[in-house]
């Protein structure tokens, strides 16, 4: 009889539970920013800041139920408790909408230090002018402002028609990114000055809420989804950028970032430029737009190592992928190994490297071009400047057939290793060898 009534009262309370409004939902313990004293109203035209700023200053969890429009706001929303978390019902449900006029800080400021604070599940949505001009935009503080704030999260966001996303310069390390949705005309997430592993899940940098017009901002080349110096270990797992450009590594106020990025798709637009740092790829993929001058990768140092990758070619007049020789340290190295490379019908060059006075080095590793037969290709499919040693094996590129082509260029001898390649039909232009070994092939 007693067990009966227990499930009975069970199942009562599950009814009640699940017949809730939104309102009362918020976590036990948490504070409702609609409810009283606070009564954020959350209908895109009132101004909320000061409430939700109220319920913030308790250093308590705050919720933001379902929004009827969006929360307006006209200052930075401030978390200033370690740890404090405020979350929503889901990035397209609980929104957060700044005024048209910028305000310092961001809109919402992490002022805690260590511990970061955490938010999830909330969208903030900037309003921009139906433009295909970059000088155009707005340029509003970032979504996120969490500069010198270690081990802060975020969780379920999105950011869309931002200038800049997530600002977290200074020492941020130790802080987690996932599930991040955004579109920002300048630098989606900002990194420089990190001392310690920054995870970075699942980020799409993609043309959420953008118009036609304003697409067109977002694909522009100054359009960056990572922009990270200094990070002591970054790890960017999953997730795709179609922004101008993908990510950019350079040496910050304190040195480079090294790190990983697996599992990534650089789509259409997106590419990498590079001039410092040590960063190792694998399982991603390259598409670029033959229409646009788009190079998948630029360096100009560092080193980088992909693996288990594919691409497929780009513009035929400039190189997939371009390494110059700037380090006169000889830093610089590119590195790749298996995966494929479907040429197509373009008159594209694979990979190039030009001579700027510094040394640099090439690996290629086991690595298939799929090129249509019958097609003659004047561009060579890899190109060799001096001051640069390349080690190439086990590379193939589907039989010619008619027409011409070169697969291999290599300009001037050095301590080359081109070795054990497979390039039927295909042409190959080799110096006289001194110190190289360019057979067989």
């Amino acid at each position: 009889m007693n067990r009966s009534i227990t499930a009975v009262l069970l199942l009562w309370l599950f009814a009640i539970s699940t017949s809730l409004p939104e309102s009362c939902k918020a976590a036990v313990g948490a504070i409702d920013v609609t409810q009283a004293p606070y009564s954020a109203v959350a209908d895109g035209v009132t101004d909320d800041t000061q409430a939700i700023n109220r319920a913030l200053l308790t250093g308590s969890a705050i919720y933001l139920p379902t929004s009827k429009a969006c929360y307006k706001t006209s200052a930075a929303l401030v978390m200033s408790t370690p740890g404090q978390i405020m979350y929503g019902d889901g990035r397209t449900r609980s929104k957060i909408c700044p005024s048209e006029t910028p305000f310092a800080y961001g809109v919402i400021y992490f002022r805690s230090g260590e511990v970061g604070p955490e938010v999830r599940d909330v969208g903030i949505i900037f309003s921009q002018p139906d433009s295909n001009t970059r000088k155009a935009m707005i340029q509003y503080e970032p979504a996120i402002f969490a500069q010198n704030t270690p081990r802060f999260r975020l969780q379920g966001i999105r950011i869309s028609r931002a200038w800049n996303g997530v600002d977290m310069t200074g020492n941020s390390g130790g802080a987690l990114i996932s599930d991040l949705e955004m579109s920002a005309f300048n630098s989606g997430i900002w990194i420089d000055g990190s001392l310690d592993s920054v995870r970075l899940d699942n980020v799409h940098s993609w043309p959420f809420d953008l118009s036609i017009k304003q697409r067109e901002v977002f694909y522009d080349p100054e359009a960056t989804s990572f922009y990270i110096g200094r990070c002591d270990d970054c790890k960017i797992r999953g997730g795709a950028s179609l922004a101008g450009t993908a990510m950019v590594f350079f040496a910050g106020v304190s040195g480079p970032a090294f790190g990983s990025v697996s599992d990534f798709a650089f789509d259409t637009n997106s590419g990498i430029r590079m001039s410092a740092g040590t960063i190792d790829m694998s399982n991603v993929y390259f598409t670029l737009t033959p229409s646009a001058l788009t190079r998948a990768i630029y360096m100009t140092g560092g080193t980088l190592n992909i693996s288990s990758f594919w691409a497929l070619a780009g513009p035929t007049n400039v190189p997939m992928i371009e390494v110059l020789s700037m380090d006169q340290a000889g830093n610089t190295s590119f590195n790749m190994s298996n995966g494929k490379v479907e040429l197509g019908k373009q008159n594209s060059t694979f990979l190039s490297t030009k001579n700027m006075g510094g040394l640099g080095h090439i690996g290629l590793t086991n690595i298939f071009f799929d090129a249509i037969p019958n097609v003659s290709h004047s561009n060579p499919i890899i190109s060799i400047d001096r001051n640069f040693r390349i080690q190439a094996m086990g590379n193939q590129i589907r039989d010619k057939g008619t027409g011409d082509g070169t697969f291999f260029l290599v300009r001037y001898d050095d301590f080359h290793r081109v070795v054990y390649n497979s390039s039927v039909g295909w042409m190959n232009s080799f110096p006289i060898a001194v110190s190289g070994i360019y057979t067989p092939n």
